[in-house]
């Protein structure tokens, strides 16, 4: 029931089409995790004996990996190759030609085996993500537990088990469902038992529970302990007890009591997720092309974007203005009034760049004169018309 988060911190660099895992383990008793991206890389290896080739990442998973050469044959470790799987790089030692390209192929952790689990930023950034742990302590979670269906609101207490073998919390959930005769009967003591427990997390499984017949009457009664049982690695183990107050009202059949736990990650518990590239919304840059504009307008004289002459500091350098929210790929036309054309300008970047920038220069090289001049937007998109000052 802990909490794992992926914020994106460089949606340029998440891949379109990626596939990760998160994997628990137990290392020196410590939980930590790893990330495992699923999709198979490759990387190309020039077969030289003797020398050292990167394979372009860290924290190669040794299992998945495979060199092959030219003609598809599967090259063997420990004697045509060496793996050091912490660095992501091979030793060629024979088994091909030398100068031959052979193919890596490989999954890799981007993230291994971090201990964070306090949602501490100190995460390392792969693929444009940053991946955030927060894991919980097994406790028992009181806002959750408790009855779901009748019980004629018969107060309860729930608390790690006070008696039986073991006396040790576990991470799981339980259902008791209640019947109007007995449907099972108590450990060590074969007292009647008019209800059955299941673990919900271990797939609904029923489990042994112990009720002490403290009066000794052969039944049941309310104020009774239930102590949950559960084989542990081979161990028969108590686990949680329920209580129930004797206020005068029993459970009837078909009333539920639910025990919910909080649970930390586990060696077994295995999280997966999938990335999509960033791509260009078309009718989304269609309805925002009217929102290019050009800064500075009205262009007076000189402006702060303008670099200095790099020759000499105090001189100017060369004028300078740009088009703003302008598409990933587009041309600009610039006119003047009288609808001469004065320059295109094939602006062409990454998606986060809406800037394309103008020297305030005609086709031919020559600086333009002052005056009003209109200029044309073109994408596959669509298209749009402003215009901007040029003042002495």
């Amino acid at each position: 029931t802990g909490q794992i988060t992926v914020n994106i911190v460089d949606e340029m660099a998440v891949p379109d089409g990626g596939e990760y895992s998160i994997r628990f383990e137990e290392v020196d008793g410590q939980v930590v995790y790893s990330v495992v991206d699923e999709v198979l890389r490759t990387a190309t290896v020039r077969a030289i004996v003797g020398k050292t080739s990167s394979l372009g990442v860290r924290n190669v998973i040794p299992e998945t990996f495979q060199l092959t050469n030219a003609s598809g044959a599967v090259l063997q470790e420990g004697v045509d190759y060496e793996l050091n799987a912490a660095s992501g790089s091979v030793l060629i030692l024979g088994g091909a030609e030398d100068g031959e390209e052979l193919l890596a192929t490989f999954r890799y952790y981007p993230l291994y085996r971090s201990d964070r689990l306090q949602s501490e930023e100190s995460n390392i950034v792969f693929d444009g993500l940053h991946l955030f742990v927060q894991d919980d302590a097994l406790a028992l979670d009181l806002e959750q537990t408790g009855w779901v269906q009748g019980g004629d609101g018969i107060p309860y207490t729930v608390r790690v088990a006070t008696s039986g073998p073991g006396r040790k919390a576990q991470p799981f959930d339980y259902e008791i469902t209640f019947s109007d005769n007995p449907v099972t009967t108590s450990f060590s003591n074969n007292l009647p038992l008019p209800f059955e427990i299941v673990n919900l997390t271990r797939a609904n499984q029923p489990i042994q529970a112990f009720v002490p017949d403290l009066n000794r009457n052969g039944a049941w009664d309310v104020n009774e302990q239930i102590i949950f049982l559960e084989d542990i690695d081979g161990t028969l183990t108590a686990t949680w007890e329920v209580k129930f107050d004797d206020t005068g009202a029993k459970p009837g059949s078909g009333d539920v009591f639910f025990v919910r736990t909080f649970k930390p990650f586990r060696s077994d518990d295995v999280y997966t997720f999938k990335t999509v590239g960033a791509t260009t919304d078309a009718a989304r840059v269609k309805n925002e092309l009217r929102n290019v504009y050009v800064v500075p307008n009205p262009y007076v004289a000189t402006n702060e974007i303008e670099p200095r002459n790099p020759i000499s500091r105090s001189e100017r350098g060369d004028r300078r203005l740009y088009f703003a929210n302008v598409p990933q790929r587009c041309t600009i036309r610039i006119y003047t009034l009288a609808g001469e054309l004065v320059d295109v300008i094939e602006h062409d970047s990454t998606l986060d760049d809406g800037k394309a920038f103008w020297d305030l220069r005609s086709k031919d090289n020559m600086n333009i004169a002052y005056g009003l001049y209109l200029f044309h937007v073109e994408s596959e998109e669509g298209s749009y018309i402003g215009k901007f000052a040029v003042i002495k």
